[in-house]
């Protein structure tokens, strides 16, 4: 799981993987977000993994994981609620997930919004 943090300081998200401690910065050293990450892999650019990214305490190899997070960032899922114990809690639970343009899935989910617009998927908070 990756986790998108909004710092405010930088007026923008941030990539933030807690299971590797890993982040990315681009070849200028800017912290780079989940949709940024997204776009540099799939347009081949410079992807600047943090050096002390590991897993269990072993270094993580650049390659490996990039490979590795590559499914992980085709299609994105989080929930219209963001308070804690939200998936936990008792009621009807809605996702906002941005696919990629084109894409079907195998099964409709009335739980699910789905987008293919990653501007409005990323807006600020408080900006919809």
């Amino acid at each position: 799981m990756i986790n998108a943090v909004y710092a405010r300081s930088l007026g923008k998200w941030i990539y933030l993987d807690p299971t590797f401690e890993a982040y990315f910065r681009d070849e200028s050293g800017r912290y780079l977000g989940i949709q940024e990450v997204r776009e540099r892999m799939i347009r081949g650019l410079p992807l600047v993994l943090d050096d002390e990214a590991n897993w269990n305490g072993q270094p993580e190899d650049r390659e490996e994981y990039l490979r590795y997070m590559a499914k992980n960032l085709y299609r994105l899922q989080c929930p219209l609620q963001n308070v804690f114990g939200y998936e936990s809690s008792e009621g009807r639970h809605c996702f906002v997930e941005l696919d990629p343009a084109g894409y079907q899935p195998p099964r409709e989910d009335s739980g699910v919004r789905r987008l293919s617009n990653p501007a409005t998927f990323w807006a600020a908070p408080g900006s919809r």
